[in-house]
């Protein structure tokens, strides 16, 4: 699995670094093609997620359509309460299938998640997974 989810990024010598120094990380892929159908930009979009995800404690990497958000600690409640749950409130917007093609999680200890996987196994479990008002609003 991990392999297959590693193979998605493009481990560029500046991916591998930010990942390498930001224990705790997310990594988005922007569907471009989704966005601009619904009349919005990627440049609104990359707005919309810095607002909801970077703060003091969380830094932001950008290699072309792949945005990366991630935090210089190990201690996974500080990773948490920095960027962990701003991260998984993003899950509960309508469109977050259809303006990621992709969303991975990094974890200490070389612990890689593909997050729609993960999704779709607590879907097959029975995880009741309610979407939240739309707050992404530059659009049609």
């Amino acid at each position: 699995m991990m392999q297959a989810v590693m193979e998605k990024t493009r481990a560029t010598e500046d991916v591998q670094h930010f990942i390498d120094t930001h224990p705790y990380a997310s990594e988005y892929f922007i569907d471009a093609d989704a966005l601009h159908a619904d009349g919005a930009t990627v440049e609104a979009f990359k707005t919309y997620l810095d607002r909801k995800l970077l703060n003091a404690r969380v830094d932001r990497f950008e290699d072309d359509i792949h945005l990366f958000y991630g935090i210089q600690t190990e201690n996974a409640q500080l990773a948490g309460e920095s960027l962990g749950w701003n991260a998984v409130d993003l899950e509960y917007q309508p469109w977050f299938r259809r303006y990621f093609s992709s969303v991975i999680s990094y974890e200490p200890g070389s612990n890689v998640e593909d997050v729609f996987h993960s999704l779709d196994e607590w879907d097959a479990k029975g995880w009741n997974h309610e979407s939240d008002l739309d707050d992404f609003f530059p659009k049609n």
